[in-house]
């Protein structure tokens, strides 16, 4: 797929550009890259739905808007201000010395080099996947509309399948999905509903008023359920308030994440047997 070569592309330069700086200079880059980037999360999550509203977008979305400002807020100033006080340069920790007929020899060079290369593709994976997990939940969120528009999904990409199964946002969206393609199966199978609330934690949070309000929105529940949305990928979800809404509520996300387990819709239950079969071929 061209995501994966993309990135490999990306990481292949980000080494080289390591090479060139050297361990001493990667290494404080690396650190102040990787730190801002989960500062700059962590932030986002907490003051991003405060945001919602402003400009019309969701509040899934003003977090991520608030993480990629406060992360090129944060990484800028911070590499400069360390840069004019430290004043490492690519030379710094090589030495040169004089062989038996006098000649210079260069001692350290290939070493801070080698180094330089491994903390470079580490930066520029970090790199990589913080804009591209924006991007993969903007462009949606913004482009896309109703099964219409663009978005970034690609299935058959290693790279997006990796970032979407250990970024905690998208893991957010996709319990999300579960829970209502959950809401929608409870909905209509009286039976497994009745089975459902025979246990008294399952019942409160079956009538809990956001679980009400959700199981009232045919509108999310059939989008969820739809093969070119909800079950295709949860970033096409994005284009609608309410999913964003529930996405980042911990209290209503934690109930989803329940109803998703204790009463997995049919396709989520066929995903996980698929999954099951993989594995134990691979094997």
């Amino acid at each position: 797929m061209l995501a994966d070569v993309v990135s490999i592309i990306w990481v292949v330069m980000a080494g080289a550009m390591g090479y060139k700086r050297r361990a001493r200079v990667e290494l404080p880059s690396l650190i102040l890259i990787a730190l801002t980037l989960l500062i700059s999360r962590f932030v986002g999550s907490l003051l991003g739905p405060s945001l919602a509203g402003i400009g019309g977008i969701g509040p899934y979305e003003a977090s991520l808007y608030t993480s990629l400002v406060l992360w090129l807020a944060l990484y800028w100033p911070l590499l400069k201000g360390w840069n004019k006080w430290n004043q490492r340069t690519p030379e710094s920790g090589v030495r040169i010395e004089l062989d038996e007929l006098g000649n210079p020899v260069v001692k350290g060079a290939a070493l801070q080099g080698i180094f330089g290369l491994l903390l470079g593709v580490v930066r520029g994976a970090i790199l990589y996947v913080g804009v591209v997990s924006c991007i993969i939940a903007l462009v949606p969120g913004r482009l896309y509309k109703d099964g219409r528009g663009t978005a970034v999904v690609h299935l058959d990409s290693k790279t997006m399948k990796w970032i979407k199964a250990y970024d905690p946002g998208f893991q957010k969206l996709l319990w999300t999905t579960r829970g209502l393609r959950s809401i929608q199966y409870l909905n209509t199978h009286w039976r497994a509903r009745r089975s459902l609330v025979k246990t008294p934690a399952m019942k409160k949070i079956w009538q809990s008023e956001d679980i009400k309000a959700l199981r009232k929105n045919r509108t999310l529940l059939n989008r969820a359920m739809r093969k070119r949305q909800g079950k295709k990928d949860p970033t096409l979800l994005l284009w609608l308030p309410a999913f964003q809404k529930a996405a980042t509520s911990d209290a209503t996300r934690k109930k989803l994440v329940m109803l998703a387990k204790a009463a997995p819709a049919p396709f989520d239950r066929k995903q996980k047997n698929n999954t099951k079969k993989t594995k134990r071929k691979k094997r």
